[in-house]
C-alpha cells in the first residue's frame, strides 16, 4: 500500500526582472525546490505547471526547477508527482525578489 505524501513548496523563490519598455508586461522568473512534506527529501522531476499561462517545468535531480518569462502579479502554480497528493497554491510575484514559504 502506498503512502499519500502531501507536496510542499519548502523553499521557493522568485527573481523579478525589469521589462525595459515601460508599456510593457513586467517580467519575472520564478525558482524554487519540491520537497516531500513527510520527509522532506527532494522529489525529483516533479511537473511544476503553471494552468493560466502554459506554463511549465520538471524539477530537475535534486528537485529544483526554474520557470522564466512569468508576469509580475498573481499566479495559479500546481505541482504534481505520480503518488503523490497534487499541491495547488495562488502565489503573487513581485518586481524584485519574491519568496514562498
Amino acid at each position: 500500500m502506498k503512502i499519500i505524501t502531501r507536496l510542499c513548496l519548502m523553499t521557493l523563490m522568485a527573481i523579478a526582472t525589469i521589462a525595459t519598455p515601460s508599456f510593457a508586461q513586467q517580467k519575472a522568473s520564478l525558482a524554487g525546490k519540491v520537497l516531500s512534506a513527510e520527509t522532506k527529501h527532494a522529489v525529483a522531476y516533479a511537473l511544476v505547471h503553471f494552468p493560466e499561462t502554459g506554463l511549465q517545468a520538471i524539477t530537475n535531480s535534486e528537485g529544483d526547477f526554474q520557470i522564466k518569462t512569468l508576469a509580475t502579479g498573481e499566479h495559479k502554480i500546481q505541482i504534481s508527482f505520480l503518488g503523490f497528493e497534487n499541491l495547488e497554491k495562488t502565489i503573487t510575484l513581485k518586481e524584485g525578489e519574491n519568496s514562498l514559504s
